[in-house]
């Protein structure tokens, strides 16, 4: 039992980074021993409760549509590789992504870009050449520190929390769809 809160109001500034750094952070006098503790039940909840993960609506479609349109698919996140990529395979969508960064290829979290300047140069594009799918404002800001194109899907937060972003999307994937059918 401790004495440490994390609130409601707290999750738009934890939402997008490492659970780790954001528990820093928010705690800064924290014990590693305490860390440690923390980030070993979170471990367990998150593969205890793997199937209550949901791709938001549309996501294996539109994976799909943009692999058989020849586009190249990364992902960076702050997530554990062992995590990610039982949920990729529990969807059958391992085989999309060119390239899967994970917490464990880079030391630090988004708002700091590392990981997607690990996405752009293992893909091998230019920042010009991407667009980043973001649903944290430390994921934009993390991709518009590359320069690249930044779009928003409005998931768990208010549309204010996501301004940063070059367009911003409703939980739909009707209207993202269209921004990438070749024309």
């Amino acid at each position: 039992k401790t004495d440490l809160k994390i609130i409601q109001s707290d999750f738009p500034d934890f939402i997008g980074k490492k659970t780790e750094f954001y528990i820093k952070e928010k705690f800064p006098d924290i014990s590693k021993g305490l860390l440690d503790k923390i980030l070993a039940e979170r471990k367990e909840l998150q593969f205890k409760n793997i199937r209550k993960n949901k791709l938001l609506p549309g996501t294996i479609e539109l994976l799909k549509y943009l692999k058989s349109e020849k586009y190249k698919i990364a992902i960076a996140t702050g997530s554990k590789e062992v995590f990610v990529k039982k949920i990729l395979i529990l969807y059958g969508i391992l085989e999309c992504f060119d390239v899967i960064i994970t917490g464990e290829n880079f030391k630090t979290s988004k708002s700091n870009p590392e990981c997607y300047r690990k996405a752009l140069k293992q893909i091998r594009l230019k920042p010009s050449e991407v667009i980043i799918i973001e649903d944290s404002p430390a994921g934009i800001l993390a991709g518009k520190k590359v320069n690249a194109k930044v779009f928003a899907i409005q998931t768990y937060l208010d549309k204010t929390k996501l301004q940063r972003a070059d367009k911003i999307f409703k939980n739909n994937h009707k209207d993202f769809i269209g921004n990438y059918k070749k024309r």
